[in-house]
């Protein structure tokens, strides 16, 4: 099943994805392979989210991984697609979150908003 079909069917929001992986199974975070989805609810286990090696992983909303490297992309070049997307945004927002799980992030958000 598509990945797509799948966050159509919880009313998910896919990012950082392709919506047409092809999603085989759903195993645990430490445990998920390729073309599996995993999920993570307590932000304790953002690092696995971070170097799972599953296809997806179901967030919840307010889980905070924007920018953070999730996915295996890698954190510094994360960091700037997030900045670089936020300055460019043509919205009413007044307030962006970015977190930053460890000090080489932080270094990196304070270089590029600096």
């Amino acid at each position: 099943m598509k990945l797509s079909q799948i966050a159509e069917a919880i009313g998910a929001r896919i990012e950082n994805a392709s919506p047409d992986a092809e999603i085989s199974g759903v195993s645990g975070i430490d445990q998920a392979v390729t073309s599996q989805l995993t999920f993570v609810h307590n932000p304790k286990y953002a690092a696995a989210a971070k170097t799972t090696r599953a296809t997806a992983v179901i967030v919840d909303e307010k889980f905070p991984a924007i920018s953070t490297g999730a996915y295996r992309y890698p954190p510094g070049l994360a960091a700037e697609v997030a900045v670089t997307t936020a300055r460019a945004a043509d919205t009413d927002v007044t307030l962006i979150r970015f977190v930053a799980f460890d000090g080489a992030m932080l270094a990196r958000y304070l270089e590029l908003l600096g």
